[in-house]
């Protein structure tokens, strides 16, 4: 089991306006990951949580963490979904509300690898270039947790590359997450 955390607290500063609610497709952006998550947490790969600011509507199959220091950057919103998990023992997986194209497949995939791939983090990456979600053993938790500002898990995974394994992502475009507005 797999603790999935969608980051959602964000302000949206580059993109001029609240992202995680404009439409791509027809639907909220940070939807578009939201229920991919709630699929997977309904056949039991993995839980289903999501860092907020409080803003965004409630759904019963995912939990909503509240971060109140979302104004502090994303470790804030790294912290409050870490400190939001039961003591079990799993890993969690962190996801961006700005990723509208990533696949259910990529993410069913990537939580399968997880406990074959025999390291402490398993990270996307398509065509060599490194992306979201990544997933992390709990042992890298206190690293995480020390997180300050706008600064993500990247700091842990540069930190232990002898650590790390790649999830190959075939179209690059599920990657990508939109910092600007798309014309």
């Amino acid at each position: 089991m797999v603790h999935c955390i969608l980051l959602a607290a964000g302000f949206s500063v580059r993109y001029g306006s609240d992202k995680r609610t404009d439409l791509v497709d027809g639907i909220p952006m940070y939807r578009h990951t939201a229920d991919i998550l709630l699929r997977l947490a309904e056949e039991g790969l993995c839980t289903a949580r999501m860092v907020t600011r409080g803003d965004l509507p409630a759904d019963p199959g995912i939990k909503i963490i509240l971060n109140p220091a979302a104004k502090e950057g994303i470790a804030s919103s790294v912290r409050a979904g870490i400190l939001s998990l039961p003591d079990d023992g799993a890993p969690a997986a962190f996801f961006t509300a700005d990723q509208p194209y990533l696949k259910e497949e990529t993410v069913r995939g990537l939580l399968r690898a997880w406990p074959e791939c025999g390291h402490g983090i398993l990270r996307c990456e398509s065509g060599g270039v490194p992306g979201s979600p990544v997933l992390f053993d709990r042992r890298y938790f206190p690293e995480l947790l020390a997180l300050r500002g706008d600064t993500g898990g990247r700091k842990v995974i540069r930190a232990h590359p002898e650590d790390l394994a790649l999830y190959h992502v075939p179209d690059g475009k599920e990657l990508t997450d939109i910092d600007e507005k798309q014309n």
